[in-house]
């Protein structure tokens, strides 16, 4: 927990863990404000080639804001065990979270456009 609490002094490291964890809670807002709940199976993921590729019940859509709660985790993780504040590969780390939430929120926003609007 200390390792934690050091990481986060720093603020290369600090920025995007938080930004990451912003976003993935923007990703559960988008969900329980846009879906609607239904017992029925709906579309999980939209392909532009393909169309809709994916269906399933309801609760899989939550597989979209765990993922992103995993990466995160796994890097913070990785960082705790780098311990290394000046390095290219944990700034490069940290940020890395912070994009894989950005991809899930378009996935999320692409699949809400072409089927819930």
């Amino acid at each position: 927990m200390r390792q934690l609490a050091n990481l986060l002094k720093i603020k290369q490291l600090a920025l995007p863990l938080l930004a990451a964890l912003l976003f993935n809670a923007l990703v559960w807002l988008i969900i329980t404000w846009r879906l609607p709940i239904s017992a029925a199976w709906i579309p999980l993921h939209y392909n532009s080639y393909f169309g809709i590729d994916w269906i399933g019940p309801w609760a899989n859509i939550i597989y979209y804001p765990l993922i992103g709660l995993a990466i995160i985790a796994i890097n913070t993780i990785l960082l705790i065990v780098i311990n290394d504040n000046k390095n290219v590969l944990s700034v490069s780390l940290a940020w890395s979270a912070v994009v894989v939430q950005l991809f899930l929120i378009t996935s999320l926003l692409t699949l809400i456009i072409h089927y819930f609007s």
